[in-house]
Parts: structure tokens; C-alpha cells; sequence
């Protein structure tokens, strides 16, 4: 008898967010690799399940990649299924905040899951309504509250705390322009924060970008 683990025994959260779903087996997966700051763009084949690393949403205009919206992807996001239920004339792509494995899966697949299986639609669902409630939730957040602040919060949910067990330093990969538009602040008041900040012990800023240490993210996720 083959002891082979599978795609889905490996996975905890696939066995729980697939409870149920006959249909699935691991050939319905191919794995994704993405290194950090590559991009990865949806498209009308396949949605993506995110299970090792962190991944950011931006709109693309003729510039650079600016930040939409504060979330940050973590272990077992799903990636694609917001555009179907929330389509946008505005292109929307993924930029990979660490090093990330993800599994594709075929759009008419995934969609034939649905129709198929009312409590895995349910599962859906429930995913992209906390997505949309964390956001909502964050700039309520903001409204109260100091720069240096939002900058803590900005560095707490940018890189999941698992990042930590195998790496002792993570870079923001941002700029400070897009961390203040995510943050509903101008770039000035970024700059002060993060001088406060560094002055603090909470991060450091190596060739302009934002880099923190394990215990300095530990500090910033309590403090934020």
C-alpha cells in the first residue's frame, strides 16, 4: 500500500475547505512556483489557491503596480474569485511578497464545484465576504488613529507571521508611496513615521526599503 502523501492529506485547510467534494482529486491541482516580486496576472483558465507565502492585489496603470486595497494573501487565499463576483474594467494582478507556492485549478473546474456542492459555494462565499469585511474593517480602523499607527498595522499584515520559522529578516517590497496610499496618508507623513519607527528599534531601512526582523515584528503585529 503506497504511504505517497497527496496534495490533499498534505493539507489541512484543502481537507476542510473541500469536505464533501467528491469530484476532487489531486490531479485537478498543478503547482505554481512564484519567487518574490514576480507577478501573477488571473486569467479567464484558472483560479489559484495560495499555500506557502505571502501575495499582494494591485491595479496595473501605465506607471507601476499601485496598491489597491491593505490585504495581503496568506495560507490558502483563494486567487481569481473575486474578479468573477466583482468584475472591474481596471486590471487587476497579484505580486508575490515572498517566495510562494500556489495550486492552479481550472476555472470551468472550480465553477463546476459550485453548482455542484451548495456547502463548498457556501465555503466560497464566506471567503470573499471576510475578505471584503477585513478591508472594510481596516479603513474604519484608520479613521482614529495616528501615521505611525497605520504604519504598524501596514507592517503587521503585510507578511504572515510563518514567514519567521525558517527566515529571521523580511523587506517590504513596496514603496513608500504605495504603502501610503494603502494607508490614506501622503508620502511626508510615511517618511516621518518610518524615521520614528527606525528610531524606535521597530525596523530598519536598508537601501530605502522597509526591512524588519523577527522580533521587530513581533513589536509591530502587538503594538499595531
Amino acid at each position: 500500500m503506497s504511504t505517497e502523501k497527496t496534495i490533499l492529506s498534505q493539507n489541512h485547510l484543502f481537507n476542510e475547505f473541500f469536505y464533501g467534494v467528491r469530484e476532487l482529486d489531486d490531479s485537478q491541482f498543478t503547482p505554481v512556483n512564484k519567487s518574490v516580486g514576480e507577478i501573477l496576472t488571473p486569467d479567464e483558465d484558472y483560479i489559484y489557491y495560495l499555500v506557502e507565502g505571502s501575495v499582494a492585489q494591485y491595479y496595473h496603470n501605465q506607471h507601476e503596480y499601485s496598491v489597491t486595497n491593505p490585504y495581503r494573501m496568506h495560507y490558502f487565499d483563494l486567487i481569481g474569485v473575486y474578479e468573477m463576483y466583482y468584475p472591474s474594467q481596471i486590471k487587476i494582478v497579484y505580486k508575490a511578497v515572498t517566495d510562494c507556492m500556489l495550486f492552479a485549478m481550472s476555472k470551468s473546474f472550480f465553477m463546476e464545484l459550485m453548482k455542484n456542492n451548495r456547502e463548498f459555494h457556501q465555503r466560497v462565499l464566506i471567503n470573499l465576504i471576510n475578505r471584503q469585511s477585513f478591508i472594510a474593517q481596516h479603513y474604519m480602523s484608520l479613521i482614529s488613529i495616528t501615521v505611525e499607527e497605520r504604519v504598524k498595522k501596514f507592517i503587521g499584515f503585510t507578511i504572515d507571521t510563518r514567514y519567521f520559522e525558517e527566515h529571521e529578516t523580511f523587506t517590504i517590497s513596496d514603496s513608500h508611496q504605495i504603502m501610503a496610499d494603502s494607508l490614506g496618508c501622503n508620502i511626508r507623513s510615511v517618511h516621518r513615521a518610518l524615521k520614528t519607527l527606525k528610531r524606535k528599534n521597530l525596523i530598519d531601512i536598508v537601501g530605502g526599503k522597509v526591512t524588519i526582523s523577527k522580533i521587530q515584528h513581533q513589536k509591530c503585529t502587538v503594538l499595531a
